[in-house]
């Protein structure tokens, strides 16, 4: 499996990601921001997170080489993609949620989760959004001739292969973001695999 970054599960620093401010962009890996635990152990790599004036979401990168406790986003939902590894269980006081390699799962912000791997460490993709104001959807496929929906919010974070949009070139690890509701036009290699992440305004 792709090697993407190096980074660890944190607890949340709603001030520290780069905030998304273009209408169409690719953020590369490199220019994530890495934010530290507060007990000093590791990183979460923060690749966008929604302006300051906008209902909130976020897109963040995590390497779990341990069982690890959550943090808790209080009134906010997550979907969580393991996209490295062989899956996890996360664990709560009042259920236990699978988490196999590649499959979404959505759980309350609210509930407090231990993670406990399966057969080593793995890396995982987080969407934290308010399912007040958002309807959300992640999927993993393959990226060449996929279909692309039209939505408020749109993140391709590529797995594997690379994209090029508006002649910049997206490689594995980096991610393309839309931020206005028409179809981008993104030129996917054979190869490339991603997550897809919409996110969707609902009507008041």
């Amino acid at each position: 499996m792709v090697t993407m970054l190096s980074v660890i599960l944190t607890t949340v620093d709603l001030r520290a990601p780069k905030q998304n401010s273009s209408l169409m962009e690719i953020i590369h890996a490199k220019d994530y921001s890495r934010i530290p635990w507060n007990n000093g152990a590791g990183f979460t790599a923060d690749i966008t997170i929604s302006r300051a004036d906008e209902p909130f979401w976020r897109l963040s990168l995590a390497d779990m080489p341990t069982d690890a406790p959550f943090s808790l986003f209080p009134k906010l939902s997550r979907i969580l993609t393991v996209v490295q590894g062989m899956g996890l269980e996360l664990v709560s006081d009042n259920t236990t949620l699978d988490a196999p390699f590649e499959t979404p799962v959505a759980f309350s912000g609210d509930m407090p989760v231990v993670g406990h791997l399966k057969n080593g460490p793995v890396q995982n993709y987080n969407l934290v959004f308010d399912k007040a104001r958002f309807q959300a959807s992640v999927v993993v496929k393959d990226a060449k001739g996929a279909a692309i929906e039209n939505a408020g919010v749109i993140a391709i974070l590529l797995l594997s292969g690379q994209a090029i949009l508006n002649g910049d070139t997206a490689q594995t690890g980096d991610t393309i973001i839309i931020t206005q509701n028409e179809t981008p036009d993104i030129k996917f290699a054979d190869n490339a695999r991603a997550v897809f992440t919409s996110l969707k305004l609902k009507t008041p």
